[in-house]
């Protein structure tokens, strides 16, 4: 049985990898499956390995980064309130 252990590196690249697709793909619809599957990783093991490397639920800090983000456009650029909901992915402002 030649089974490949993933090291905690590998993991990090990972991490980095989908939280750099959640960063720029705020204003989409991102799926937890979807996520899953582009990190190689049974959605169950994703949430495992996502939780201990990120210290929160990867919904949880998808919808952190969309507010964070927000506050950030608010305070830091001219564009409308509405403009700016629906960038980073919330269908109602």
């Amino acid at each position: 049985m030649d089974r490949k252990k993933i090291t905690k590196q590998e993991y990090l690249k990972r991490e980095n990898v989908i939280v750099e697709y959640i960063n720029n793909n705020l204003g989409k619809n991102i799926s937890i499956s979807e996520l899953a599957e582009f990190s190689d990783l049974f959605q169950l093991h994703f949430h495992r390995i996502m939780k201990g490397l990120l210290g929160e639920l990867i919904g949880n800090y998808i919808t952190q980064t969309r507010v964070e983000t927000f506050a950030i456009l608010i305070r830091y650029t001219n564009l409308e309130f509405q403009e700016i909901a629906y960038s980073v992915g919330y269908d109602k402002p």
